[in-house]
C-alpha cells in the first residue's frame, strides 16, 4: 500500500519521513498476534504549478502490511513532521494513471477529460538519491 503525505517540509529527509511514518504506524499497545506495517520505501512528489511557478512538495511512502492491517492504514490521517501535522491518506491511482515507480524519476502531464485537477500541473519524483534503511 502507497501512503500519500500531504505537504511535508522542504527541509525534511527521505529517511525523517520514513522514520516518522514508521513511528506514527506502531500501535500504542503492542498485541503478539499481529503484525506492526513497516515502511519500506520513502521519495518526494513535486507538483509544479506553471500558471504560478509555485512547487508543492509531498511524501510517498510504501508500507508493507498484512490483509488485516489495510484498514487500520486506511484510518490513519495525520503524521507530526518537523512541528508540522500533515494529511496522510491512501495514494489512490487515477483513471489511466500508472502507479508511482520508486526508484525511477518520471514526469506526468495525464489528464483526463472532466478532471477536476488544476490545469497546467506537472508531477515528477524528487531525483536526489534513493535512501533505503
Amino acid at each position: 500500500m502507497i501512503l500519500f503525505v500531504r505537504d511535508v517540509p522542504k527541509n525534511l529527509s527521505r529517511k525523517e519521513l520514513k522514520r516518522a511514518v514508521q513511528e506514527a504506524l506502531k500501535p500504542r499497545i503492542r498485541l503478539p498476534f499481529r503484525d506492526v506495517p513497516t515502511v519500506t520505501k520513502a521519495q518526494f512528489l513535486l507538483i509544479h504549478d506553471r500558471d504560478t511557478g509555485g512547487t508543492e512538495r509531498h511524501g510517498l511512502v510504501m508500507v508493507q502490511s498484512g490483509r488485516k492491517d489495510e484498514a487500520a492504514l486506511g484510518k490513519f490521517r495525520r503524521v507530526r513532521l518537523k512541528d508540522r501535522v500533515c494529511t496522510v491518506r491512501p495514494y489512490v491511482k487515477r483513471k489511466g494513471e500508472q502507479e508511482p515507480q520508486f526508484d525511477t524519476p518520471q514526469k506526468s502531464l495525464n489528464r483526463q477529460t472532466g478532471d477536476r485537477r488544476r490545469p497546467n500541473l506537472e508531477a515528477e519524483i524528487e531525483h536526489k538519491p534513493f535512501i533505503q534503511g
